[in-house]
């Protein structure tokens, strides 16, 4: 069994940052950092449901 992925602070402040920016799009942001887009739509607070 695999265990949780952690991201580290500097992760968390700068991702919402970025995403209220928008010069990426949250697919871009996701990719950048390595991330699934939803942890990205969850850090910037605009989980929309699709």
């Amino acid at each position: 069994m695999t265990k949780r992925k952690r991201y580290s602070a500097k992760l968390k402040a700068t991702l919402p940052l970025e995403a209220i920016r928008e010069e990426l799009t949250t697919a871009e942001l996701a990719k950048k950092y390595d991330i699934h887009l939803h942890v990205v739509l969850i850090a910037s607070g605009t989980l929309h449901a699709f």
